[in-house]
């Protein structure tokens, strides 16, 4: 009858048993073991004549993180129903309700004791030990550890909290997948955060792992999906309040100016929506107001006509914020024409610490994102994902290097990178699901 609930410790309890065959009193500290996790919750128990027993000594728990529930302090569990089962039998010793510490009387034989935690009829908690041998004249000790709930037993509740921007930043989309990660019992759930209530609402889920996936948009703007990993235990709430990411505007006006003699300040052509990272095709059909046998020659970022002329169609310079490009104008017999052979020379990635912020018109960028405790996965694998939600291609270790010269990385603003960890079993079977992110801020200047 093994039974396997969740991964991580909410809690110990110390059980000793015992049997007497001789006359006296016991002494409640003798064959005692009081066993402590990393939540300082311990259970002590003591006994009586001449049977078994069991006593609990109940102290405060700490919770744990990372959208998943809050671990409930030892105050909140309302009671531990205890079952004993003597091996090879059907015979059971049940205390229901147990929060005192009187004895559970144990005759001797071989027992699987389970212990359930429960918060109003809601079990919280559960944990097993098999085959305790309970023999007569002495005493023995055995621990049952207390893990959340997570099998698709049982029902936990998804809460959320999110502030849409509203007014002239009102998104276009806003939608939450919540997905199971393992067949446990429960379909995907879909939520339009848009529609009235629902930025801050809730959802009964059936206890397990899931991948939350929230997908932002708004015209005129980088699309933006956020990615994490949540964690259902029976009984208990997951809650989520982290401050969506700001969009980052990706469409932008292209405006050319005559910047003849007449003046350099009338607006000749524009171009708009133009995409981030696009490149241009030069407008036609625009000739010199003030001299007709002057003929465009290119087109410049300032009126002054310094640095190079900007280079249209595929191949050529690519818009990274709304621009102003000026003509220069040249007679026929100025014209000329410059063939150049030019190969670029291949110059290897130059990998650096990670930063938090950086320039965009610093010559090169390279970021590398490492995770430092890879080491306590067990048969890690790792995902890599832009913050648009699709995966970084060829990216699997647990260590990451980006070049943020890379067009879609120059957008000013918060960057996000998201990593999932998958933990696998020696089967190769998943059985746990982590996610963090990087957020990086790029700047136009100092």
């Amino acid at each position: 009858m093994k039974k396997k609930f969740g991964f991580y410790t909410l809690g110990t309890i110390a059980l000793v048993l015992g049997t007497l065959l001789i006359l006296g009193c016991v002494n409640p500290q003798d064959g005692t073991l009081v066993i402590e996790n990393q939540e300082n919750r311990s259970y002590q128990v003591d006994g009586l004549n001449g049977m078994g027993y069991i006593r609990l000594n109940l102290r405060d728990a700490v919770g744990r993180s990372t959208v998943r529930p809050d671990v409930p302090d030892i105050n909140e569990i309302d009671a531990f129903n205890v079952i004993l089962t003597l091996a090879g039998t059907s015979t059971t010793i049940t205390e229901n309700g147990y929060t005192s510490n009187d004895p559970i009387l144990v005759p001797p034989g071989t027992y699987d004791v389970e212990v359930v935690a429960m918060i109003g009829t809601e079990a919280v908690a559960y944990g097993i030990t098999e085959g305790v041998n309970v023999q007569g004249g002495t005493g023995g000790s055995t621990t049952v550890i207390l893990r959340e709930i997570v099998t698709g037993t049982g029902t936990g509740t998804f809460e959320w909290d999110i502030t849409l921007p509203t007014g002239g930043d009102a998104l276009s989309t806003a939608f939450m997948r919540i997905m199971p990660l393992r067949a446990q019992g429960q379909s995907q759930v879909d939520v339009d955060l848009r529609t009235g209530g629902n930025a801050d609402d809730e959802r009964t889920l059936v206890a397990g792992f899931y991948r939350v996936e929230i997908d932002l948009a708004r015209s005129g703007y980088k699309s933006v999906t956020v990615v994490f990993i949540l964690h259902v235990y029976g009984g208990l709430i997951s809650s989520y309040d982290k401050a969506l990411p700001v969009l980052k505007a990706n469409e932008y006006i292209v405006t050319y100016y005559y910047n003849d003699a007449v003046d350099s300040t009338t607006v000749a052509a524009t171009a708009g929506n133009i995409i981030h990272g696009s490149t241009l095709t030069a407008p036609t059909g625009i000739v010199n107001r003030d001299n007709s046998n002057l003929f465009l020659n290119g087109w410049f970022r300032n009126a002054l006509l310094d640095g190079t002329a900007w280079v249209f169609g595929t191949g050529g310079d690519v818009v990274i914020g709304n621009t102003s490009l000026y003509a220069e104008w040249k007679a026929v017999d100025e014209l000329k024409v410059v063939i150049e052979l030019d190969y670029t020379d291949p110059k290897p990635p130059q990998l650096v610490g990670f930063v938090t912020s950086y320039d965009r018109n610093t010559a090169t960028i390279s970021v590398t994102i490492t995770i430092d405790n890879a080491g306590d996965y067990a048969n890690p694998t790792f995902e890599w994902l832009y913050e648009d939600g699709s995966a970084i291609s060829g990216e699997t270790g647990s260590s990451i290097t980006l070049d943020f010269k890379h067009i879609d990385f120059m957008i000013v603003g918060s960057h996000t990178i998201t990593v999932i960890v998958t933990e696998r079993d020696a089967s190769d079977i998943a059985f746990n699901w982590e996610s963090a992110d990087a957020v990086i801020t790029v700047t136009d200047g100092p």
